[in-house]
């Protein structure tokens, strides 16, 4: 029997059937399609010894690399992973992990993508420079160099060098699940592209970060390059960590290739209140056509320019949730059209109450005053506010946020029952009061309790204090730790401004809180720094001066045991007035403010000043007098 394939009869059977042959033609021939080849980990049992780590809190399995640890901590956990590549690097790097936590102080991790210099030292003790992608505390990705130093049998140490890419505003990692692939690659020129998937709600598709000319130096080595994690997490998330694929390729696939946009976007920044959110122009526009959409949200967006910043001004306040803002149509005063921009941000777990009706003046404002960054375990971060006006300062206009490679990140608005200064008073913002009330006996009072505020980071940092109304940066202050310096020589150390009249930005208008001091005063005046004593003093080691003994009895304020109070007498030995221990300090610290107020007495009679003291060290009452005329 013979067919004819032309004949009309056969004619739309022998098409689709030559269609499909060409088609399995071409997708075989085709390149290698996405996500080919093999895990980096592949045909590594964790029993081989090469690995390097804490190879028992992990365990692979059909889905990836796990994290299994069988006994963790309460709270401080690390588990890490050195291995091998089985040959050198492409020009690529892709992967992808999952993970259900919110990266915090407590729980973050780094990929170890490639060493770009070789190992020094021995097998025993070594260190080595990668460049990693780092998901920290902020809840962003950076990609930044690190030293990686570790002895044989304990702990690796990171140290961050420097960051070359940081997806700071593109989206922030706030859900108890999270998402995240990655893919970056490099030439031999130095150019470094990054993309990234985040696989949120409103963005399902690979975003270009960014790429930056790196030198040379930083393309990985050719010989025996290595790749790694490191993990740092809490015992609920013992098990909430798993890495799905992480492979050398050179191949993308058609849909999923991204698509950079090489100008350069007109913003620096976006910062957002619930009522207002605002853009930071690095250079004029024209938003006369501008087409503003945020998603999802059903008000309207009114725009307005004014100098460098971009306002858009919300006619419903924004509730707690992730937002997508979209603009179009924006163009430069030459009429140049600008490409589109699209910002992610999200207002996490409350909803900030509306600003007051009544905004504060301009000049207005409370001074940052103290910051302790790294507090003692069970100890609380706190921010010291200083009233410095002549009148009661809301805090509610106010809100605290950190500023991270010289964008400012999301603002805190403070909120609290006790979110008012007096004037000349301080109060210290903490998210747990508890901590300050225990470790530094500070009055209820002079603590504002608020549900939520940035994350400080334990070596170095910048804290602007921002107005609510304009998101205007009325003050900031930059901390930062020696590198030489050990953990157990900062922890628990305050870090004290030491005049008001001095830029908060002058790092020599900062001191370290140390030694008697007992790191630090929340809600309560800075010591100021010793001064050195008379002659008279020098040779009795008693106090002659309301100054000194104003001093001494604060800096014993915090030692174990103190107690303190004070008797005023008249000449005859009648008792005038009795200072219990709070207000004695308090009459303390007015004396270090200048001021050295007495009770009510006769005119230009004779004031005797009998004040007891003592802490669990003092075998006995140390007593000291003082005369008032």
């Amino acid at each position: 029997m013979q067919l004819n394939f032309f004949s009309p009869r056969h004619r739309s059977k022998s098409l689709a059937l030559l269609c499909l042959l060409i088609g399995i033609c071409i997708l075989c021939s085709s390149a290698p399609l996405y996500g080919q080849g093999s895990n980096v980990w592949e045909g590594i049992p964790l029993s081989s010894e090469q690995w390097q780590g804490t190879v028992e809190k992990f365990q692979i399995g059909d889905g990836g690399l796990y994290l299994a640890d069988p006994s963790p901590r309460p709270r401080h956990n690390e588990a890490w992973l050195i291995a091998p590549y089985s040959s050198s690097l492409p020009h690529q790097l892709q992967g992808e992990v999952s993970f259900s936590f919110t990266p915090s102080s407590y729980n973050h991790f780094y990929l170890l993508l490639y060493p770009y210099t070789y190992p020094k030292g021995t097998s025993e003790r070594n260190e080595q420079n990668f460049v990693a992608l780092s998901i920290g505390r902020d809840k962003v990705v950076q990609l930044i160099t690190l030293q990686k130093r570790h002895t044989k049998g304990e702990e690796m140490l990171l140290t961050p060098l420097s960051t070359l890419l940081n997806d700071h505003i593109l989206y922030r990692f706030d859900n108890s699940s999270n998402h995240l692939s990655w893919r970056i690659s490099w030439n031999s020129q130095g150019r470094c592209t990054l993309w990234l998937n985040t696989h949120n709600s409103l963005q399902k598709e690979w975003r270009h970060i960014g790429s930056i000319d790196i030198e040379p130096t930083l393309c990985p080595i050719t010989q025996q390059p290595t790749w790694g994690l490191y993990i740092r997490y809490t015992k609920k998330q013992a098990k909430g960590w798993q890495l799905l694929r992480w492979k050398t390729t050179n191949s993308t696939p058609p849909n999923e290739e991204p698509t950079p946009n090489e100008g350069e976007s007109p913003f620096d920044d976006i910062s957002y209140t619930p009522q207002q959110l605002t853009l930071h122009c690095k250079k004029s526009l024209d938003i006369s056509h501008l087409e503003a959409r945020l998603e999802p949200y059903k008000g309207t967006l009114h725009p307005e320019a004014k100098d460098d910043l971009l306002y858009l001004h919300l006619s419903e306040a924004l509730s707690e949730g992730r937002y997508r803002l979209t603009l179009r149509n924006l163009y430069t005063p030459q009429g140049n059209l600008l490409p589109e921009e699209e910002f992610i941000f999200s207002l996490e777990e409350e909803r900030p109450t509306p600003l007051p009706s009544e905004e504060p003046k301009p000049e207005t404002h409370p001074l940052l005053s103290e910051v302790m960054y790294y507090p003692l375990l069970g100890g609380s971060e706190y921010i010291e506010l200083f009233n410095p006006t002549g009148e009661m300062l809301d805090l509610k206009h106010f809100g605290i946020a950190l500023r991270t490679e010289g964008r400012l990140g999301k603002i805190y608005p403070i909120q609290g029952s006790n979110a008012q200064i007096p004037a000349g008073q301080y109060k210290a913002i903490t998210a747990w009061k508890r901590g300050l009330e225990e470790q530094f006996h500070t009055p209820t009072d002079s603590i504002v309790e608020v549900r939520r505020l940035p994350n400080l980071p334990n070596r170095y940092g910048q804290i602007a204090l921002v107005r609510l109304a304009d998101t205007l940066c009325v003050e900031e202050m930059l901390y930062t730790t020696p590198e030489k310096e050990r953990k157990e020589q900062y922890q628990g150390m305050a870090w004290a401004r030491i005049s008001f009249s001095k830029s908060a930005l002058n790092s020599d208008n900062w001191r370290r809180v140390r030694g008697d001091e007992q790191y630090g005063s929340p809600g309560r005046c800075n010591t100021p720094p010793e001064v050195t004593p008379n002659l008279d003093e020098k040779e009795s080691n008693t106090p002659r001066t309301p100054h000194s003994i104003a001093q001494m009895l604060l800096r014993h304020e915090r030692e174990k045991g103190f107690k303190a109070q004070a008797f005023w007498y008249a000449p005859s030995g009648e008792q005038i007035a009795y200072y219990p221990q709070e207000q004695l300090l308090r009459w303390c610290r007015e004396v270090l403010q200048g001021k050295a107020p007495l009770p009510p007495h006769t005119p230009h009679s004779l004031l005797i000043l009998a004040v007891e003291m003592r802490t669990e060290a003092m075998r006995r009452w140390r007593k000291m007098h003082l005369f008032f005329r």
